[in-house]
């Protein structure tokens, strides 16, 4: 699958505009006879893979979804954080890299797309649980198949990783179907819908993670580590919930300092952050790292930041 060239990511135009621009521009050998089908972005659906490659492409619809009312008007939605634009292999291995991960992390992405990187991660770090948020449907039901894709793929004998043939899919609980949950819905309210619904249940206030359920971990309270590729006003608007993490953190350290850390158990992970290409507004990035010739960078945070 080739990737979108990232030397110049975004145009300037709006939001609706990205969001349309990026997705047809992403089938550009694909061509057509009528206008009105160079320029629907339901087209390029079919053009996306998983990041595996080894895998096919999982069934998309036909049911034009995109031109439907509903949809038309869940895409004006202010909340959505950037247009979808695959993050591509090398950004990935750097943004894990960068991340440190291992299996008491709690990986979310927010705005997670077709769910490459979480099914990245999770093959590369057993025991790790991730989780991503998507608010459109149709790349939330390819997040969805790009999992069951890459089970299928290891059922049938296929080794399910890349082209070293890494991140074999580990078989039971452990297998990765069971260690990413996928969200549809908004990145910013997430939080608060989860407590409205759970709020009476004591394993989602634990802030032990292993005992919350995967479909019930939220990002201020679990999440220790968050993948970001959004546009510069999306993260603008992420940035009061990356905040309230770093402070769940610090008085959580609080708390075990006034009782003397008489827990006994390892030490916490400190909350970070990964944002691709663009810097969170405000922040100061404790690392980085570039590709492509230096004109794209992965920036990581944590609670010196601020």
């Amino acid at each position: 699958m080739s990737t979108p060239t990232m030397s110049t990511p975004f145009p300037k135009t709006t939001n609706n505009e990205l969001f349309t621009n990026k997705i047809s521009n992403t089938n550009t050998n694909t061509k057509k006879n009528s206008t009105n089908d160079r320029i629907n972005p339901s087209i390029s659906a079919e053009s996306r893979t998983p990041i595996i490659t080894p895998i096919s492409p999982p069934p998309t619809t036909k049911d034009n979804s995109f031109n439907n009312d509903n949809d038309k008007n869940s895409n004006k939605n202010s909340n959505i954080l950037a247009p979808f634009n695959p993050t591509n292999n090398q950004a990935q291995c750097l943004s894990l890299e960068l991340l440190s991960l291992r299996e008491d992390d709690v990986l979310f992405d927010l705005g997670c797309g077709d769910a490459r990187i979480l099914i990245a991660a999770a093959v590369q770090t057993p025991g790790l649980r991730c989780v991503g948020i998507e608010i459109d449907p149709r790349y939330y039901r390819k997040a969805i198949d790009s999992i069951a894709s890459y089970r299928r793929h290891a059922d049938d004998g296929g080794e399910g990783g890349d082209d070293e043939g890494e991140g074999v899919v580990e078989g039971g609980s452990d297998a990765i179907e069971h260690r990413i949950h996928i969200h549809l819905g908004d990145a910013l309210l997430l939080d608060t819908e989860q407590h409205e619904q759970h709020e009476h249940d004591p394993r989602t206030q634990d802030s032990n993670t292993t005992q919350t359920p995967i479909s019930q971990l939220s990002t201020v309270r679990h999440a220790t580590c968050v993948f970001l590729y959004l546009l510069p006003e999306g993260l603008e608007k992420v940035t009061p919930l990356l905040e309230r993490c770093i402070a769940r953190d610090a008085g959580r350290n609080r708390a075990e300092e006034g009782m003397g850390d008489a827990t006994g158990g390892g030490a916490e992970r400190k909350f970070r952050v990964v944002s691709y290409m663009f810097r969170i507004p405000g922040w100061n990035p404790v690392a980085v790292r570039e590709h492509a010739g230096g004109c794209c960078k992965v920036y990581l945070y944590d609670a010196t930041s601020l």
